[in-house]
C-alpha cells in the first residue's frame, strides 16, 4: 500500500523539465514518457480541442459560470457565488481533472475558463492539459 506513493514521488523527482508537452522521467531505472497521445489512447478520449484558455476572456468566462450576461469583470468569485451546476463542474475541474492544493472555494481564472468551456460545449484537449498539468506541478511534487 505504501509502494505506489513512493513510485509517484520518484516519478516527479526524476521528471525532466520540458518546453514541449512530453513528460519524461524514470522510476527504478525504467524510462517513462507520458504524452497527450498516450493519455488519449489509454483513456479512449480524443486528443483534440483547445490546449489553452487565452482566447476566452475572463469576463466571458465569469458570465458563463455565473449564468449572467452582465458581470463585473473585477468581481472576486468564490464557489458560493456559482449556481449549483457550475459549482459541480468546478469541483470536477479542481478535484479530478486538474487537481490542486489550497483553496477550492477561490477558483483561479484558469479554473473558471475551464468550467466555462465545459458549460458552453467548447472541446477541450484533456490529454494535453493533463500532461501540461503534470509538468507544471511546483517542484514536481
Amino acid at each position: 500500500h505504501t509502494i505506489f506513493p513512493r513510485l509517484v514521488k520518484m516519478f516527479y523527482a526524476n521528471l525532466a523539465t520540458s518546453t514541449t508537452c512530453i513528460a519524461n522521467s524514470f522510476v527504478l531505472g525504467t524510462p517513462i514518457c507520458i504524452t497527450p497521445d498516450l493519455i488519449a489512447e489509454t483513456l479512449g478520449i480524443p486528443n483534440e480541442g483547445i490546449t489553452n484558455f487565452h482566447d476566452i476572456g475572463k469576463t466571458e468566462a465569469l458570465g458563463i459560470c455565473l449564468e449572467q450576461p452582465n458581470v463585473n469583470p473585477i468581481m472576486n468569485v468564490t464557489s458560493s457565488h456559482l449556481p449549483i451546476a457550475s459549482r459541480i463542474v468546478l469541483l470536477l475541474v479542481t478535484n479530478t481533472f486538474l487537481p490542486k492544493q489550497g483553496s477550492h472555494t477561490l477558483p483561479s481564472e484558469r479554473d473558471l475558463k475551464f468550467v466555462a468551456c465545459v458549460k458552453n460545449g467548447t472541446q477541450i484537449n484533456l490529454p494535453y492539459l493533463i500532461v501540461n498539468h503534470l509538468l507544471s506541478r511546483p517542484n514536481h511534487t
